[in-house]
């Protein structure tokens, strides 16, 4: 079974990084954390579990992150949690079913899936569950992911084995490219339900990547009296940006005036080329959350300098290093900066909360309750 790895271990990580100053290929070669074998096809390890035939898995950027950078800076909080030394990239996924367990309840051979959640309380057993887990929050699990079995291939392997709870079924009405899709939106749906602008609020989206681009599309359907505003780097995000409605392209190259003319804001340059404005947008949602291409600082520098008095920041972009970051914003206009970390169980509309029983099929995620309660 041809199966991709990536080895975390840091020893390894810190040559090839070193390596990869004078020899960028490195990272694509027998020396890479990034490794494809052919192993022998393992049997399902638990009857619970199910065999997945991948059809078409998705790039990320947090992918491309660990394959880079490792398991990022060790002086970081996450770092300092136990972690598994071999990761299988691919998480952006959609494959069909071959193999269940006899105790795998809601899955069936011929399925086509995506994968939804992480190894979690479910997985693993535990009982009682963590409160992340009670609210349907799998991806946020206290201890699940450290106890449950890990799944064995991810997206970038021939074929993943792993728990039926952490697959969601796809609609027969989806494509598999649209399908793939599923794991993004669920993330850019996540950030936006975090907090939903309200009617005639100015939006900033930092970046147009898949997730900002996604992160606009919602926005747009939740809150379409809003004025959007992107920033965007390059000339395709630009055009796409622009053909789902942004009102305003933002620059990075002069990124401060473009957004003092977005917003009527108040623009001060101090010395050192310190700059902020006074006024800005209402809500920004940062899903880049690190220096990127001219920026000097992380974009959430930036982000702190943009948003208005008791404005809201949603902090969507991934960054495992320590950031070195003027918080003084935070106080001094009374802003609030909410964190956002992949999906969950959502409800839409706001307050539209249903009943939580304790079993793992009674939750309500993401990918599937708010398109069907929309439709």
């Amino acid at each position: 079974m041809w199966t991709s790895t990536m080895d975390l271990d840091q020893k390894k990580v810190l040559l090839t990084q070193i390596l990869g100053r004078f020899y960028h290929n490195i990272y694509f070669s027998s020396y890479s954390p990034l490794q494809v074998q052919n192993l022998p096809r393992q049997s399902l390890p638990e009857s619970s579990w199910v065999r997945v035939r991948n059809r078409l898995s998705g790039i990320c950027g947090s992918d491309l992150h660990l394959l880079y950078h490792g398991g990022g800076d060790q002086r970081v909080a996450s770092a300092a949690r136990p972690t598994q030394k071999q990761f299988y990239p691919g998480h952006e996924v959609v494959g069909e079913v071959i193999e269940i367990g006899n105790d795998v309840q809601r899955i069936q051979v011929g399925d086509r899936v995506a994968l939804q959640w992480r190894p979690n309380c479910i997985t693993a057993g535990v009982q009682p569950v963590c409160h992340a887990c009670s609210t349907g929050n799998y991806n946020l699990c206290d201890h699940g992911s450290f106890l449950a079995p890990q799944p064995l291939g991810g997206g970038w392997s021939e074929e993943m084995l792993l728990h039926e709870q952490q697959l969601f079924r796809v609609p027969s009405g989806l494509t598999d490219e649209q399908a793939v899709m599923l794991e993004p939106a669920a993330v850019a749906m996540h950030a936006v339900l975090r907090h939903v602008p309200r009617p005639g609020e100015r939006v900033l989206i930092i970046g147009a990547g898949t997730v900002g681009l996604l992160t606009q599309q919602i926005v747009r359907s939740l809150a379409p009296q809003c004025e959007i505003s992107v920033l965007a780097r390059y000339p395709f995000q630009v055009e796409q940006a622009t053909r789902q409605g942004a009102a305003h392209i933002i620059y990075p190259r002069d990124a401060y005036v473009g957004v003092q003319k977005a917003t009527n804001a108040k623009l001060y340059n101090g010395i050192f080329g310190n700059q902020t404005l006074q006024g800005g947008y209402d809500v920004i949602y940062d899903t880049v959350g690190q220096k990127s291409g001219l920026f000097q600082h992380t974009t959430l520098h930036h982000a702190l300098r943009w948003i208005r008095s008791r404005g809201t920041i949603v902090l969507v972009g991934l960054s495992l290093e320590p950031m070195n970051i003027d918080l003084t914003p935070l106080w001094h206009q009374e802003i609030s900066l909410l964190g956002s970390n992949s999906h969950g169980a959502e409800y839409w509309p706001l307050g539209a909360m249903i009943k939580h029983l304790p079993s793992a099929w009674s939750q309500t995620s993401s990918i599937s309750a708010v398109s069907r309660q929309s439709n």
